[in-house]
Order: C-alpha cells, then sequence, then structure tokens
C-alpha cells in the first residue's frame, strides 16, 4: 500500500504456540512449525519474503517458565545464568530467549525462508499473580532484556528489535492473575520498578 508517507507494508504476529515440540533444553533447530499450520504460514512467509517485510513474534517467556518451572532454573530466563541451556553446533544457548528466537529462524528455514527479518512484539515478566511473579524479577528480566537485545542472539548477533509488552496494567482481562500484572508504569504514570 503506498499513501503520501510513501510505501506501508503489512505484517503480522506469531507466537511461541507456533512453534511445534519447543523444548527450552533442545538446540534450536530441532523447532518446526507445525504441519497443519503449513497452509497458513507458507503463503504468509513467502509474501513477506518477496515484500522484503519484517514479522513480528510474541515471546512471553514466562508463560514457557509456567510449563516447568523448576526446568530450567529460572537464571535461564532472568538473564543472569552462567550455565548453558543448550549447544547447538558452534552456538552456545543460556537464555530461553534467544533459543526461542533462533527456534523461529530455524521453522522458517524449514519453509525455504531465509531473508524474513524477526521482531520481537511482545516480552516481558509479570509483577504478581503466579509461580515466580514479583517485582524483582520483572525488573531483572526487563532490565536484562534491555542490555541483552543490544547483543543479538547467538544465530544472528546483531541489535532484536524488542518491544516491552504493556505500559500499564490491564486489570480487566478475565484470565489469570499474571495477565493483570505486566505494566511498567502506574496510573500516575511512575515507573512501578526501576527499568533502564
Amino acid at each position: 500500500m503506498e499513501n503520501e508517507f510513501g510505501v506501508i507494508k503489512v505484517s503480522t504476529t506469531i507466537g511461541t504456540s507456533n512453534l511445534e515440540d519447543y523444548n527450552r533444553t533442545n538446540p534450536p533447530y530441532t523447532c518446526f512449525f507445525a504441519e497443519s499450520n503449513k497452509g497458513n504460514l507458507s503463503p504468509i512467509l513467502e509474501f513477506l519474503s518477496s515484500n522484503d517485510t519484517l514479522l513480528f513474534v510474541n515471546i512471553l517467556t514466562y508463560l514457557v517458565h509456567l510449563q516447568n518451572p523448576n526446568n530450567p532454573p529460572l537464571s535461564h530466563y532472568l538473564f543472569p545464568a552462567t550455565s548453558s541451556l543448550t549447544i547447538d553446533g558452534n552456538y552456545e544457548y543460556k537464555y530461553v530467549l534467544d533459543s526461542v528466537m533462533d527456534g523461529f529462524y530455524y521453522a522458517m528455514e524449514a519453509f525455504d525462508v531465509r531473508d524474513v527479518k524477526l521482531i520481537i512484539a511482545t516480552t516481558e515478566w509479570p509483577r504478581s499473580g503466579g509461580t515466580n511473579a514479583m517485582v524483582p524479577n520483572a525488573q531483572t528480566y526487563n532490565s536484562n532484556l534491555v542490555k541483552h537485545v543490544r547483543r543479538g542472539i547467538p544465530k544472528w548477533p546483531r541489535c532484536l528489535e524488542t518491544y516491552i509488552l504493556s505500559m500499564y496494567d490491564e486489570n480487566l482481562k478475565p484470565r489469570n492473575a499474571y495477565d493483570k500484572s505486566y505494566g511498567v508504569l502506574g496510573r500516575d504514570e511512575n515507573p512501578l520498578y526501576t527499568c533502564p
């Protein structure tokens, strides 16, 4: 589409649920898109590739954490980890966010798409309402995230364009309690915790 400002590109968003058999401790190259999604995703990826358009991904690592709170340890989600989560050839993965991101790239490669750049449209850690959902962890996650995405991910060591999920709490969400506590600003617009 084109208007007075130039070309406006169109894209879409996918999430970790689109990665079939994603496992935190398996190498990212094992990730793929479910065969049932191929009819939908393949033409979308081809369109994005042929139009030099980005793909947005939602990576709520907290939801991955809830699937098995003890494996891997919390440090692999919050970025202070020093041990390896998994090894993939020459790439060492210490953080769940990195393995998910590269998992998306490998899944696209399986569809023979290698030139679509990913943008992290949504990521954050909740302040309350669930296992390990607390202010110190939210602060640690977001503070370390800001520093971490500047370096990129093992397979793609370039700065990742990344967006924090929510400026304010969405307290009318009807689902889980943690869904209502992703905000970084209070109603008075003051920060709820320190974050660079």
